[in-house]
């Protein structure tokens, strides 16, 4: 078994309800990268840094336990979590995120040091 991440396209005001699957978490936020927004029916994906935009907040995260053979990995990005912006010691756990096609190689985000954080610090 196995945690997989799925990230909604809406923040926490606008939760529609209890998760159907899983559990929602939110309040972290991002570093190194973006978060494109999907529509209603898709996922969005990770874009790169937008000036001016230090440590955007995350959306909501819907994750849900899965057979590891289950698990998505095309298009994934393995994204570690950390406490805080000081990483090391503060490691959590990783997510997977989704990025915008398999054209993008997971270099690009760990070059940028991509991470998800539990406190904008």
């Amino acid at each position: 078994m196995c945690i997989q991440t799925n990230v909604m396209p809406y923040f926490l005001e606008e939760i529609p309800g209890k998760a159907e699957e899983g559990y929602y978490i939110h309040g972290l936020f991002i570093e190194g990268a973006t978060w494109e927004l999907g529509q209603t029916d898709q996922e969005g994906y990770l874009i790169p840094s937008i000036l001016q935009m230090r440590k955007p907040l995350f959306p909501v995260i819907n994750c849900v336990a899965v057979v590891l053979s289950e698990k998505r990995t095309d298009c994934q990005f393995d994204t570690p979590v950390f406490v805080t912006t000081d990483r090391g010691e503060t490691y959590v756990t990783n997510f997977n995120l989704t990025m915008e096609s398999d054209e993008f190689d997971q270099k690009e985000w760990i070059l940028a040091g991509v991470a998800l954080l539990l406190t904008d610090d």
